[in-house]
C-alpha cells in the first residue's frame, strides 16, 4: 500500500493562508485539480480573490476563482 495522498485529497485538505504563492507555479495537471477544487468548494475561492486577475496564475485557475466569486 502506498502512503503517497492522491492529488484531489492532498489539496482539499491543505490549510493554506490567504493569496498561496505557490498557485502560480500550477500548470496542467495541478492547475487541472485545483479548478476543481474551485468548483467543489466555492467559498475556498475568496481567499484566492486576489489572484483572480493575476498573469502568472494559470487562466483555468483565474477563471475558477472568478466564477466562484460571482
Amino acid at each position: 500500500m502506498s502512503s503517497i495522498l492522491d492529488p484531489l485529497t492532498f489539496v482539499k485538505t491543505m490549510h493554506l493562508p490567504p493569496r498561496a504563492p505557490w498557485i502560480r507555479s500550477l500548470s496542467d495537471r495541478a492547475a487541472h485539480l485545483m479548478v476543481a477544487v474551485l468548483r467543489d468548494h466555492p467559498r475556498s475561492a475568496a481567499h484566492f480573490s486576489g489572484l483572480a486577475q493575476d498573469g502568472t496564475v494559470d487562466l483555468r485557475i483565474g477563471a475558477a476563482i472568478q466564477e466562484a466569486l460571482r
